[in-house]
C-alpha cells in the first residue's frame, strides 16, 4: 500500500506545484483591480475577464490537490482515512501543522465548493465569489507551500528507503 501512496504524492506534488505557480501568474494578472463590483467585472476587457476566470479555476484546482494531498499524507502516516470526514481530516491536519487553522481551510473548501458547484447570473454574484476568493487565497498558498514542503520530505525518505 504504502508504494501507491509514494506514487499518488509524487503526482500530486507535481499537479500541487503547476497549480500554485498557475494561480500566482493569475494573481499577478488580477493584482491591480480586486475587490470588483458587478458593473466593474462587467467592464473587464476580454483579456481581463478571461485572466480573472482562470483565477477562479486556478484556485478550485489548488484546494482540491491541497486536500487530496492532505488525505495522501494521512494515508502515508497509517492513517484510516476510509471514513474520515473532511472536519476530522482538518483537525488532524492543523495537528500536523500543515494548515494555520482547520476553521481557515474549511472557508477555503466551502469557497472551492461553491466555485465549482454554483453558476450565478448576476454580475454582483460574480463579482462576490470573486472578491471572496481573492481574500482567501494568501492563506490557500501558504497552505500549498506547507503541504509541497510536507510532500517533498515524504518522498525524500522513500527515496531513502
Amino acid at each position: 500500500m504504502k508504494r501507491n501512496v509514494i506514487d499518488a504524492i509524487s503526482v500530486g506534488r507535481d499537479t500541487l506545484n503547476y497549480c500554485r505557480e498557475s494561480l500566482a501568474i493569475a494573481i499577478r494578472l488580477q493584482e491591480d483591480r480586486p475587490p470588483f463590483t458587478g458593473e466593474s467585472l462587467a467592464a473587464l476587457s476580454d483579456a481581463h475577464s478571461l485572466a480573472a476566470s482562470g483565477y477562479l479555476k486556478r484556485f478550485e484546482q489548488l484546494e482540491d490537490i491541497c486536500t487530496r494531498m492532505m488525505r495522501s499524507i494521512l494515508a502515508y502516516d497509517r492513517v484510516d482515512i476510509a471514513e474520515l470526514g473532511n472536519l476530522a481530516m482538518f483537525d488532524m491536519i492543523e495537528k500536523r501543522r500543515l494548515i494555520a487553522e482547520a476553521r481557515e481551510w474549511r472557508k477555503i473548501r466551502d469557497q472551492r465548493n461553491e466555485l465549482v458547484h454554483e453558476y450565478p447570473s448576476k454580475m454582483a454574484d460574480r463579482a462576490n465569489r470573486f472578491n471572496v476568493a481573492w481574500q482567501l487565497h494568501d492563506s490557500l498558498l501558504e497552505t500549498a507551500d506547507s503541504i509541497a514542503r510536507k510532500l517533498d520530505d515524504i518522498l525524500d525518505e522513500a527515496a531513502n528507503d
